[in-house]
């Protein structure tokens, strides 16, 4: 009974981690958005044709929490039908033990998916790296952000 009550709070707590954490995301040097938590009505950025013609990359990142700073991140890009189009490389793209994680997503790749999809919606799977841990956690899609084209 310990044990189950043990898991339930180990993931309540997690989801409840996972879903305040801070981003910021940039276009170059430029700062676009800044979310403060998981809200897909609110986390949405429109950008222009001009804005995804410059030479500029689109730079996420965000604090991890200094107890999940082993855990294995995988960021993902679904189409506006929830279809996943792209995925972040897991183990290579974040050094294990970082307190920072930042994606790069260039701007040619931006560009690319956005003229095809019009929208694209921005989401990020945290897992612990310990196997035995990872088998207790339900992972689930946190959302980061929406972007379209306008």
């Amino acid at each position: 009974m310990k044990i189950i009550f043990l898991l339930i709070s180990f993931m309540a707590i997690t989801n409840l981690v996972m879903a305040q954490l801070k981003w910021k995301i940039k276009l170059g040097t430029k700062t676009v958005l800044q979310t403060a938590g998981e809200d897909e009505s609110k986390n949405v950025f429109r950008l222009s044709r001009t804005q995804i013609g410059i030479k500029s990359n689109l730079i996420i990142s965000y604090q991890v929490a200094a107890d999940e700073k082993d855990w294995v991140r995988n960021l993902m890009i679904d189409d506006s039908t929830g279809a996943g189009i792209a995925e972040s490389p897991t183990a290579s793209a974040i050094k294990q033990g970082t307190v920072e994680v930042k994606y790069t997503i260039t701007n040619k790749k931006l560009k690319e998916l956005l003229t095809k999809h019009k929208k694209i919606k921005l989401f990020y799977t945290s897992i612990p790296s310990d196997p035995e841990q990872a088998a207790l956690v339900r992972v689930r899609k946190v959302h980061i952000c929406t972007f379209s084209l306008r």
